[in-house]
């Protein structure tokens, strides 16, 4: 039981240590963001440059099960249920080809729409961590794409 307590000890510690850390990093890094010359620096020499899929052919899907040992009440509430969430993004292999169309389009186009900037994100950190390939970057990177007006 005691080296139960002293491996959780030491878990919980390095895990504040870690919290620590990383928080000290953000708050350099931020600093360091805001000063005029890192500022300028940013805003003038570099870029970002995304591509988006508005309409993928993959389709994922909602599931809603009812828990097996839920009270007996009138109501059903939500506590009742587990909802499970598949997006099942880039499933389809259309979505990733229509993808590296895009990025290789990108590719092209970017340096005589952005002259003097450097891509910072994803460009040369792409292909450097990801080996150039667009279905490990899109499976570690996707974000599903909304609109604000619905």
């Amino acid at each position: 039981f005691n080296d139960e307590e002293s491996h959780c000890s030491s878990a919980l510690l390095l895990s504040l240590f870690l919290g620590i850390i990383y928080h000290i990093f953000y708050l350099v890094l931020r600093i360091i963001c805001t000063l005029p010359p890192t500022q300028w620096t940013i805003s003038r020499c570099t870029a970002q440059v995304l591509i988006c899929l508005l309409n993928p052919d993959s389709e994922g899907q909602i599931k809603i099960e009812r828990k097996k040992k839920i009270p007996n009440t009138e109501v059903p509430l939500l506590s009742h249920y587990d909802i499970i969430v598949d997006p099942a993004y880039l499933e389809q292999e259309s979505d990733i080809e229509r993808l590296e169309s895009a990025w290789n389009t990108l590719d092209k186009v970017s340096c005589s729409w952005l002259p003097k900037r450097a891509e910072i994100f994803p460009g040369y950190l792409f292909h450097w961590l990801w080996n150039s390939s667009l279905k490990r970057f899109a499976a570690d990177m996707i974000l599903p794409y909304f609109h604000w007006s619905g």
